[in-house]
């Protein structure tokens, strides 16, 4: 989170945008750790220069400059219906590699999901989020990846 003008709004990083996004009049937690603060989520939006987060509590740039760099996690009562067990199969598909391995099962963790993947040299674990630049393929059954080299439990070449 980052402060964004006057009126106590804040720049966010959205993990899984097209399934999280924030609603108005849900709660959220802001913190770091297990130091966790419940705020009430006034508005949510996007636009071409990010996504902006505005809590109820929060009225002031100074009050949203204090949470700078923290996370925050909705509170959901669904589980979400897509991502899950369909996963669980699929080829693990690395840009650089080819296939790394399968899906053998999976977390739903408050700002990602969480693959544990198996392949020759054991179980590895894989988070969906947008900076391994991973794209499902429902029909072809695989997720792809853009690892990096030294991911561990993952072979630099295949």
């Amino acid at each position: 989170m980052a402060p964004r003008g006057i009126k106590g709004e804040a720049f966010v990083e959205i993990y899984q945008k097209e399934r999280f996004s924030p609603r108005a009049g849900e709660k959220a937690f802001v913190g770091k750790e297990n130091a966790y603060s419940s705020f009430i989520v006034e508005r949510f939006f996007s636009y071409e220069k990010g996504s902006v987060l505005k809590l109820a509590e929060i009225s002031s740039r100074d009050e949203a400059d204090k949470l700078r760099g923290k996370e925050f996690f909705l509170e959901r009562k669904e589980e979400p219906d897509f991502l899950g067990k369909e996963l669980i199969g699929f080829e693990v598909m690395d840009a650089k590699r080819g296939k790394i391995g399968k899906v053998k099962d999976f977390s739903i963790l408050s700002p990602y999901i969480l693959l544990f993947c198996k392949n020759k040299n054991g179980v590895f674990e894989v988070p969906l989020v947008k900076g391994l630049g991973y794209k499902l393929l429902k029909k072809e059954k695989q997720i792809l990846f853009d690892l990096p080299d030294d991911y561990p439990g993952v072979d630099y070449e295949n």
